[in-house]
């Protein structure tokens, strides 16, 4: 197993500067990270860092969430090294619905980037390629909360059109079109990162191209607020017809088009309902305790 090796000892516990982010909720959650470590070895993957596990473990507890997803790949992943690139084959979900990520076709694969944000390890989705991470997700309410350390390399070309962090659709259609999908992604024309849903930008925020950034998007049934960096605020309204997802991609969507991503993402988390904003900002604090994008 690999370790990072930045830790420091108190009373003989393995410490990070980051752990002592509070709210961190008191007692032992080593049960939970065996249990996900075991699960993650036995199909032939590694977890990069058993303490960043048990922090998330923790927060879960101190905030009273259960995430529908959580991925990173500073929890773990199933990677194969074909020539010069590290390639990922599973990204690991650290929630209870085990929704891991995988795609067969090696190709495809985004690459593992190492040490890309503040020391830890990112996925990497090239420019132009047809790279993306699937997963059988169901999403069937109209409610939700996602988390996502991301960023894009460059403004982009016709392939980027709506550059896909996350696309969750039907098992057939496009995610963009119509009200049971939806997807968080990068315009081309613009330094913009938004959620898009019914063939329509619902909210958007200004970012800076080739810098991570984290993004917060609370959807409470018709009405949508995005947060940049913990900051800024923008609010939409959508349709409150429930979604009906059977697929989540990163990095693009299922038509392989106009959706490339072309650039890196470090973190997701989705969260079933819209969170308060106490939970909202200790979540932000968390995340960015760990990869220091503001």
């Amino acid at each position: 197993m690999v370790r990072y090796s930045y830790r420091r000892n108190m009373g003989g516990r393995m410490i990070k500067p980051w752990m002592l982010i509070p709210p961190v909720a008191s007692g032992d959650y080593s049960a939970e990270t065996l249990a996900y470590q075991t699960r993650v070895e036995a199909d032939g993957g590694t977890v990069i860092d058993l303490d960043a596990v048990e922090a998330a473990y923790s927060l879960m507890a101190a905030q009273s969430i259960s995430p529908v997803f959580w991925y990173s790949p500073l929890f773990g992943s199933k990677t194969a090294v074909v020539g010069e690139n590290t390639l990922v084959q599973t990204l690991y979900d650290i929630s209870s619905n085990n929704y891991d990520l995988s795609q067969a076709t090696e190709n495809a694969r985004p690459i593992f980037a190492s040490e890309v944000l503040n020391g830890h390890p990112a996925l990497n989705f090239p420019t132009t390629q047809s790279r993306k991470i699937t997963a059988s997700v169901a999403l069937t309410s109209n409610a939700y909360s996602f988390f996502v350390v991301s960023r894009k390399h460059a403004s982009g070309s016709a392939s980027e059109a709506y550059s896909r962090v996350l696309s969750l659709s039907p098992s057939t259609g496009y995610d963009y079109n119509n009200t049971s999908s939806m997807l968080i992604g990068y315009d081309r024309t613009g330094p913009i990162v938004q959620f898009y849903r019914n063939s329509a930008s619902v909210t958007q925020e200004t970012i800076t191209y080739n810098v991570f950034n984290l993004t917060s998007v609370i959807w409470n049934g018709a009405n949508v607020s995005q947060f940049i960096n913990g900051g800024t605020e923008d609010t939409g309204t959508t349709s409150s017809a429930s979604l009906n997802t059977q697929v989540l991609r990163m990095g693009t969507d299922s038509a392989n088009v106009d959706s490339f991503l072309n650039g890196d993402i470090a973190e997701v988390i989705c969260i079933s309902g819209a969170v308060s904003s106490g939970q909202r900002s200790a979540i932000e604090s968390y995340l960015n305790g760990i990869w220091s994008v503001y």
